[in-house]
């Protein structure tokens, strides 16, 4: 759900659940869940989630998580964001991603909205799988 109040204070949050059958030997049922907030004051916002996938789809006593932080500006035709994930599957070993995500646009004319944005990952497996980097996105939005 998601409320404006008159005072200029957004608020909303979400909530899901999931939940299915493993036809798969050794590999658990589906039984997920997350849940998320937001908070907003004249154009900045700030939100969170957590989710928890539990043991679904994995070996029994194996545990996947993840949450994420977000924050945001918009303030006429510019907008900036920085959101970071981190999620863990534990399936015997530790296996960590984490993602910090930034970005900016701007509405240079109606239907038209340049961006960019970088992101930077970090993934730790169990073994020697090991990945970080870096990714930069460029682009434009069109709207008719």
């Amino acid at each position: 759900g998601e409320n404006q109040f008159s005072n200029g204070i957004k608020l909303a949050a979400s909530g899901a659940y999931e939940t299915g059958d493993s036809e798969v030997a050794g590999v658990e049922d589906l039984g997920a869940w997350n849940i998320g907030a937001l908070v907003g004051y004249q154009g900045f916002s700030a939100a969170a989630s957590y989710g928890d996938w539990d043991d679904s789809g994995l070996a029994s006593g194996d545990d996947a998580d993840y949450w994420t932080l977000g924050v945001a500006y918009e303030g006429g035709p510019f907008g900036v964001s920085a959101t970071y994930l981190d999620s863990s599957v534990d399936n015997g070993a530790d296996n960590d991603f984490n993602n910090l995500v930034i970005g900016a646009d701007y509405k240079l004319a109606p239907g038209l909205t340049p961006y960019a944005e970088v992101s930077f990952y970090e993934y730790d497996g169990a073994t020697t799988t090991n990945n970080d980097g870096t990714t930069v996105i460029l682009g434009t939005q069109l709207a008719f």
